[in-house]
């Protein structure tokens, strides 16, 4: 008898776990027959992954869905550098040396030596 079953469902016969699912949404449907839900959409979704009703999966995705709403996403603010390009510590802090230097001496004549070891003006990077 080859290529013939002789057991289990026959075809089209939907296994227990599908049968399972389909009578556990039909008894949810049924509590919520001609109960409208009240709040809105957010709402919903918060008391869809809050509550135990529904199985984790579900309650993961209406966490997800509702998360936008729930918090804003963290915004990059650009930095107090110069064009927005990273300059290194060191050069800030001479760039910060230089700057307090000539604020500090207002209308007098100051000469800024260059550190040891520097020919060049700073540079970015």
């Amino acid at each position: 008898m080859e290529g013939r079953k002789t057991g289990g469902r026959k075809a089209g016969t939907p296994n227990k776990r599908t049968v399972h699912q389909e009578r556990v949404l039909a008894q949810a449907v049924e509590k919520l027959a001609g109960k409208a839900f009240k709040g809105d959409a957010l709402a919903f979704l918060q008391g869809v992954y809050k509550g135990t009703l529904y199985p984790f999966e579900t309650r993961l995705d209406a966490a997800k869905a509702a998360l936008p709403y729930e918090m804003a996403k963290p915004v990059a603010t650009p930095g107090a550098n110069l064009g927005g390009e990273m300059i290194p510590l060191v050069e800030r802090l001479r760039l910060y040396a230089r700057r307090d230097a000539i604020e500090a001496s207002k209308d007098n004549v100051v000469e800024l030596k260059q550190p040891a070891g520097r020919d060049e003006p700073p540079s970015r990077v």
